[in-house]
């Protein structure tokens, strides 16, 4: 213990003793032998103080040296000896590298495999034989490669998927089986399934086992007990990188170099999605799938895609997202550019009906760069999915259709139109603070969680029924956080939860419903079905408060965007506004007429400094009454910038030259007084009152 040894005088002592040997040493050391530092070790029962730091130091060590590549080059390397006894140590050498050992060997499989033109048998025996005495370890980044990879690699891999009788390997084997092009694969393949009791399936019946598959898991809806979870995918060949798509948080889908076998820290709803992606793609493999197997490939290869990224797990020098295999990319790539608009707007409904929402975001969007406005048509009297989409609770998926229909531009009426002036209107009122909805009808508990809420950076509406509660949910746009008082009524909580569960804009935000006794059990168990209901006891004071939110935001699936994203929405649904507005329709009183119907929301985003520009555009193409008054009255409020209030008059001189005067007598005398309240004001401020006036006296 008081020699300092090398890394390397650690690692020949446990080559020496082995790792069991030094497993005791650590156990040997008790709570009460560790030692102050600093101070001289005791006798008797401290004589081991320290050993378990030393066993630590050694074992990593030895570890850190069995997993060195430039040894585990080496061991392979001897591999291809002539001489037996060093190809056997060196198989018993890799068999202590793990996860460091399997990669290696599968590299140089592939390696091997890709060179035809030399017989390596015996190489390729010795480097199978090392990776199944490496089981478990060796088991995903087989099925990784097993599912990219073709040719000589793929007999082989098969070959050890049989031997080792890896069942999860099934459905790729069947996939070989019925459809590679080689026969050497195609028999290798059916030999591992024979291994495994399971007959060699025809194409069609490959489908089927496959759709299986999928349904089985995704039907499964058990919670891991692990917070993450291991990926592994294998790149066969040179991948390119595609553009970063601007303005959509789309990485670039790059792939990393040729003949890379990686591994990736997923979540498990990331690593339940890749797996389905990696299924779904093996039903196009096979010649003429059929349209509801194309779909199925689309939806999970694009949701698989489409996952936002942990930034982890992004290369800065490419901006590659790692876990994506080149075959999900490929198979999402081809259909989503082959299909038109009608089985892309059946692939949206189905991608909604599995929640699979980052596959109906991209199908929404290639919908409006198609420009075919067949996406818009009524199917069995119903709005089309893109329509429908304008009322999912999803933001994003809201955002996303209505941005697809703004580029189709429709001029006639199509089922379901009204949902687009509400989609607007909505997405222009949703910048500001996020909102959190306290429901009780208890003051002191209203204003205690109001209190709490505002410190933690929201902006708290509180409701003293049920009723309130659900009108208040209606009416907000930045609805992020929802709490409940189990006691409420009219209607009751469990009401509450289900009408806002329904609604658009509360539908997926998540919700806390505060309890205690008996009702904490009854919630309890609604909670249990719902993934963004927490039920909870009475919290007592700031900090679990704060921790209860903490929850809350871990459940949001998406949160709510960042207030940037929110604003630069909201600017962009102003300007749609004032585009569709200048529509000859809109003019004349046909689609777009129902635009003016909620024009009071334009107040609420006057007078934010960001979005003035855009909402006095708004207000010129209005041309009601309302808005006139609010551009004059905008124009001579001295408090703000004098060009936002030159172009509120200007605007107001745009509004009366195409829809004429709506200002009341009152309304004109008032801007008399103005006029004359300004002879002492700037140069400036009175040239904006006699341009008001001008307007109005031509008229």
């Amino acid at each position: 213990l008081k020699r300092p040894l090398t890394n390397a005088e650690r690692v020949g002592l446990v080559a020496h003793f082995g790792s069991a040997k030094f497993l005791q040493l650590a156990q040997l050391e008790r709570p009460e032998d560790e030692q102050t530092p600093g101070t001289i070790p005791s006798t008797g029962t401290g004589q081991f103080a320290g050993a378990r730091q030393f066993a630590d130091l050694c074992l990593k060590a030895a570890a850190d040296h069995a997993r060195d590549p430039k040894r585990i080059a080496t061991l392979i390397s001897q591999l291809y000896s002539p001489q037996a006894d060093m190809r056997h140590a060196a198989r018993v050498d890799l068999q202590a590298t793990g996860s460091a050992g399997v990669v290696a060997c599968l590299r140089a499989l592939a390696t091997l495999d890709a060179d035809l033109a030399t017989d390596h048998q015996r190489q390729r025996a010795d480097l199978l034989a090392t990776l199944a005495e490496l089981h478990p370890a060796t088991d995903a980044p087989l099925l990784a490669m097993l599912a990219s990879c073709h040719g000589l690699l793929a007999r082989d891999l098969a070959e050890l998927a049989g031997h080792l009788h890896l069942s999860a390997a099934i459905p790729w084997l069947a996939g070989l089986a019925a459809c590679a092009p080689h026969d050497q694969v195609r028999a290798a393949a059916r030999q591992a399934l024979a291994e495994m009791n399971v007959s060699s399936p025809s194409p069609e019946a490959m489908r089927a086992l496959v759709l299986r598959e999928i349904d089985q898991r995704q039907k499964d809806r058990s919670t891991p007990e692990q917070k993450s979870a291991l990926w592994w995918s294998w790149t066969p060949d040179q991948g390119v990188p595609d553009q970063r798509v601007p303005n959509q948080g789309v990485p670039n889908q790059g792939v990393p170099a040729k003949k890379q076998l990686l591994s990736h820290e997923v979540t498990p709803k990331q690593f339940k999605i890749l797996t389905l992606a990696r299924l779904s793609s093996l039903l196009t493999s096979c010649s003429d799938p059929t349209a509801a197997e194309q779909q199925l490939a689309l939806i999970y290869c694009l949701e698989a895609i489409h996952w936002p990224p942990n930034p982890k797990q992004i290369d800065p020098k490419q901006a590659v997202l790692p876990p994506i295999d080149q075959g999900m990319i490929d198979c999402g790539k081809q259909l989503t550019h082959s299909l038109s608009a009608d089985p892309l707007s059946a692939a949206l409904a189905e991608s909604i009906r599995r929640d699979q929402l980052h596959a109906a975001i991209a199908i929404a969007r290639q919908l409006g760069q198609l420009g075919d406005l067949a996406a818009l048509a009524s199917r069995v009297g119903r709005p089309a999915p893109l329509v429908r989409a304008l009322r999912h609770p999803d933001a994003e998926l809201r955002f996303a259709a209505l941005q697809a229909i703004m580029q189709l531009a429709p001029e006639q009426s199509f089922a379901g139109s009204s949902y687009l002036p509400e989609a607007l209107w909505a997405f222009a009122k949703g910048s500001g603070p996020q909102e959190a909805l306290i429901v009780s009808p208890l003051t002191r508990r209203r204003n205690l969680w109001a209190g709490g809420l505002r410190e933690l950076g929201y902006l708290a509406i509180p409701a003293t029924t049920g009723r309130e509660a659900l009108q208040a949910a209606a009416q907000s746009t930045q609805l992020a956080v929802i709490l409940i008082d189990a006691s409420v009524s009219r209607p009751t909580a469990r009401e509450i939860h289900y009408q806002l569960r329904a609604s658009t804009q509360a539908g997926r935000v998540p919700m806390a419903i505060v309890c205690a006794g008996n009702p904490l059990l009854k919630f309890g168990r609604l909670a249990a079905t719902d993934p963004l209901l927490l039920a909870v006891s009475q919290p007592p004071d700031q900090t679990r408060l704060a921790k209860m939110v903490e929850q809350l935001q871990y459940l949001a699936d998406p949160p709510l965007a960042s207030e940037a994203v929110r604003l630069e929405r909201a600017e962009q649904a102003l300007d749609w506004l004032a585009q569709l507005l200048q529509l000859p329709s809109a003019i004349h009183g046909n689609v777009y007429q129902e635009l003016r119907r909620n024009s009071h929301f334009a107040e609420h985003t006057l007078f934010q400094p960001e979005l003035a520009a855009s909402s006095l555009r708004l207000l010129e193409h209005l041309g009601t009454a309302d808005s006139q008054v609010k551009l004059v009255d905008y124009a001579s409020d001295k408090s703000l910038p004098i060009e936002n209030r030159r172009q509120a008059a200007a605007a107001f001189a745009a509004s009366v030259e195409q829809y004429g005067m709506w200002l009341t007598t009152k309304q004109i005398r008032l801007q008399y007084d103005r006029y004359n309240a300004s002879e002492s004001d700037e140069l400036q401020t009175q040239q904006v009152q006699g341009k008001l006036l001008d307007v109005i006296e031509a008229r």
